[in-house]
């Protein structure tokens, strides 16, 4: 069983099931794996530490991201997939940045608290981790796709052979297509892959 301590001001949407993720880093230590229970606790490793939620929520899945904060901005890319502003919003309401009213009033967004939040706790730069997502314990279980489930379904097979400044040329491992240069996305986000805009990645196997 894994357990995971938060920060005091998450403890209200954890207990009300607003906040049903966390990101954290990669480690030596494995993270919640689907269907196993997850602890939560506040000030763990502290005389003052207790459990947020009893019983224990499940893990319902767990996905890579990045996290790229830069001097103005803050990048978000899951499994590998930039998320477009609306898409990032959406993430930081869901991970327990939502806007109380006094906030609005000095223009904070879902995306600049979490920003704010993201320098103070780790500082600029990229961050390379998992989200874990977790479900009520009397939910129905996380169903993992059957084999014949995932056929068919893109992947990212287009993989960088070259680069060069601010562009990359990109070849399929599945149909061979070749891209020529193309502009790179910021930040070594190619190296996990795109799409083939031929094969599409789909595999008939």
């Amino acid at each position: 069983m894994v357990a995971y301590s938060f920060k005091s001001a998450f403890i209200p949407d954890i207990q009300a099931w607003l906040k049903m993720q966390t990101v954290r880093g990669n480690r030596i230590r494995r993270h919640a794996r689907p269907g196993e229970p997850v602890q939560l606790y506040t000030a763990m490793r502290t005389r003052h530490c207790r459990k947020i939620l009893d019983p224990d929520p499940v893990c319902s899945r767990v996905e890579e991201i990045d996290i790229d904060v830069g001097r103005v901005g803050l990048d978000l890319m899951l499994n590998g997939i930039p998320l477009d502003e609306q898409q990032a919003t959406d993430f930081a309401i869901a991970d327990g940045f939502r806007i109380k009213q006094p906030d609005m009033l000095r223009s904070l967004t879902p995306l600049k608290y979490m920003r704010r939040f993201w320098v103070m706790t780790h500082g600029y730069g990229l961050f390379e981790g998992v989200v874990i997502h977790w479900q009520r314990p009397d939910a129905p279980p996380p169903l993992a796709l059957a084999p014949e489930e995932t056929k068919g379904a893109p992947v990212r097979t287009l993989q960088v052979t070259d680069a060069g400044e601010g562009c990359v040329y990109m070849t399929c491992t599945a149909c061979g297509h070749e891209t020529g240069w193309i502009k790179a996305q910021p930040h070594l986000k190619d190296r996990h892959g795109r799409v083939c805009p031929k094969c599409k990645g789909v595999s008939d196997d």
